[in-house]
């Protein structure tokens, strides 16, 4: 059986899971990543050929877009010209230009997001900006150019400005004067956060009624990389591409934003304590945003389950289980938010008890618990704690399994975030502290074993 102590066990090490992905995600983004040293070539003639006779476009939001406006579907990229991937994708986008967009039946539609270098990224997102808006259409010529220029390691801020004008026939003076408020960018990765891209390239689908999401085939959402000219072959061979299109929903929106309907500690249609094991999993089979959902069983205790499932970005994110097998006891659901602890307790109110686990000199896992709503939610913590500090997940738990939770620790109450050194007093007084120790797999679906963790001065 699952008891409370047991579970905080398993909480904490899949929180090390969430940690390890959002450190590698995050370190992705910031790196500066170089294509391998090539020999300088000659840049490819033909940039303003290329795209003679293709109709060109911004939408409402100030995206750039090729193609005939009354095309029944668009590819929308997610990319940046640092980004290697993304340099070898081109090759993919003009054969689709030249089958699909220049014949009419597709719109191809190119979104800025600059993550992979600290500078040139949103140094060249600016320059394909400025290049359309010192003449209409300049956009995809720039586009190619910048590709190219950074694909053989030419792509600077000494040169490139007057590369572009000499090779474009644009006025490098007014390219300079454009940079400083060329803001396109901003508004591509905004969108591209609340769509769930975590890299580049990132290919969408938008259907003729403005439907955005991305592509599931088969039960398997491709929501990493580029889409393969075969399954953007499908798309447009696909009588109604909305089929084919999963609208990504951030998993903890219901933490700021109530859901009057599934109301916390329903979530995804599903209530701790309430929802049949056999509803929940037709309910989780059934949620186009999960994928590779799998049913664990317990070799020593045939009544407890637990079912796993990842995210449409393709992270572990979920699990359910149910001690009984007859019902779901708890939820544990695990996400890189832009959630911050102020909006979430401005949108649940102060929390009930506070707990402390701590990583390391400067990182830590604080728990706020609401019993009243079945809901702990776990902020993390790098460095001080504070009103901007992340959440990362939230566990939803049935009434009784709540209440062997709170006999198990030994929880603060809530004093705002300069009382760290309360809830840290409070946590080592804790008896068995949870972080050491190890579960048996006669209390949980498979063996959970966390690595010890020394509590330290506040971070």
């Amino acid at each position: 059986m699952i008891n409370g102590k047991t579970f905080l066990v398993m909480l904490i090490a899949a929180i090390v899971v969430v940690l390890v992905l959002a450190t590698i995600q995050l370190n992705n983004q910031s790196a500066i990543v170089t294509p391998p040293a090539t020999n300088a070539v000659t840049l490819q003639s033909g940039y303003l050929e290329r795209y003679e006779g293709i109709p060109t476009s911004r939408t409402a939001d100030g995206a750039f877009v090729l193609g005939e406006a009354t095309a029944p579907v668009t590819i929308v990229e997610f990319a940046d010209f640092m980004c290697p991937h993304c340099q070898t994708y081109q090759t993919i986008a003009h054969d689709f230009i030249d089958r699909y967009v220049k014949t009419g039946r597709a719109k191809f539609e190119y979104r800025l997001y600059p993550v992979v270098s600290p500078d040139l990224s949103v140094y060249s997102a600016k320059l394909a900006q400025c290049a359309d808006e010192q003449r209409e259409g300049m956009f995809w010529p720039a586009h190619d150019l910048l590709y190219d220029l950074a694909l053989n390691r030419e792509l600077n801020r000494n040169t490139t400005v007057q590369v572009m004008a000499e090779t474009l026939d644009l006025d490098a003076t007014v390219l300079n004067d454009c940079i400083p408020t060329a803001n396109q960018h901003e508004t591509d990765l905004a969108l591209g956060k609340s769509m769930g891209v975590t890299g580049t390239p990132a290919v969408l689908i938008r259907a003729s009624d403005g439907t955005l999401g991305w592509m599931r085939v088969e039960g398997r959402v491709l929501g990493r990389g580029g889409l393969p000219f075969d399954a953007l072959q499908l798309v447009m061979d696909t009588p109604d591409p909305r089929e084919l299109i999963v609208i990504p929903r951030p998993l903890l929106a219901s933490l700021i934003t109530p859901d009057p309907i599934c109301a916390l500690p329903c979530w995804n249609d599903i209530t701790p304590g309430v929802t049949s094991w056999t509803d929940a999993n037709i309910l989780v089979g059934a949620e186009r945003n999960f994928v590779n959902v799998e049913t664990i069983n317990s070799p020593n205790d045939p009544t407890a389950q637990l079912l796993r499932w990842r995210s449409i970005d393709g992270l572990d994110c979920c699990e359910m289980f149910s001690q009984d097998g007859q019902t779901v006891a708890g939820l544990n659901i695990i996400a890189i938010t832009d959630i911050t602890a102020a909006e979430l307790i401005e949108a649940q109110g102060d929390p009930e008890g506070v707990y402390v686990n701590v990583r390391g000199a400067n990182e830590a896992l604080v728990y706020l618990f609401y019993p009243s709503k079945q809901l702990i939610v776990y902020v993390f913590v790098d460095g001080a704690f504070s009103a901007e500090n992340s959440v990362i997940g939230i566990n939803l738990l049935s009434p009784d399994l709540m209440q062997e939770t709170l006999t198990s620790v030994n929880l603060a109450s809530w004093e705002g975030y300069d009382a760290w050194d309360v809830y840290l007093a409070a946590a080592q007084a804790t008896p068995e502290a949870i972080a050491t120790e190890e579960a048996t797999p006669e209390a949980t679906p498979e063996t959970i074993v966390t690595e010890e963790v020394t509590p330290e001065t506040a971070p």
